[in-house]
């Protein structure tokens, strides 16, 4: 049975592994699997964060979704990236981001972002959040993200090389996306 919870140490390893299963897949789905040094590039980054985050050294927050003790997916909240809020500093600069949302594809489509999405917006509103950015460069995720939260905020043409856009979704009211998501 499926349990989501905050991440703790004793899940870096499970969690590397998803990670690493996770986003290679991403790359492969995306045509882009030939990327090798990028692919790596994604894996580190977000192994150190997870990592930062289960020992105390960053201000992120993960969750992550588990089988039998082994993490099968995440998401996290934290300080939003720098290179997006440079493009609307105005609006965003004190604007938390979701993200790091991955699923190992042998349980994609099974509703499990969803999930953590539901919990997280759980979470943050505890915490008294009422609004978020989330961003992405996957188109086949991006096509998830608007069905969810509805058309983007920002599409950043060619981000990622011709024909390969960035969108960023500015969620203002985590009351109205509870009744979506």
């Amino acid at each position: 049975m499926m349990q989501i919870r905050r991440a703790r140490v004793e899940d870096i390893k499970s969690a590397f592994d998803m990670f690493d299963s996770a986003i290679k897949a991403a790359f492969i789905k995306e045509g882009i699997a030939d990327e090798k040094e990028e692919i790596n590039k994604e894996i580190t980054i977000k192994q150190n964060l997870f990592k930062s985050s289960v020992i105390g050294e960053s201000n992120h927050i993960f969750l992550v979704a588990t089988i039998g003790g082994d993490v099968i997916g995440t998401i996290s909240y934290g300080e939003a990236a720098k290179d997006i809020v440079l493009f609307y500093d105005d609006i965003l600069s004190n604007v938390g981001e979701l993200g790091t949302i991955y699923v190992d594809p042998i349980h994609q489509g099974k509703g499990v972002a969803s999930k953590l999405i539901n919990q997280m917006m759980r979470l943050l509103q505890s915490l008294n959040v009422d609004k978020f950015i989330l961003d992405c460069g996957f188109t086949d995720a991006q096509n998830h993200w608007i069905r969810k939260f509805g058309k983007p905020f920002l599409t950043i043409k060619n981000y990622w090389g011709k024909g390969s856009d960035h969108m960023v979704w500015y969620c203002k009211n985590i009351d109205e996306i509870n009744k979506e998501v």
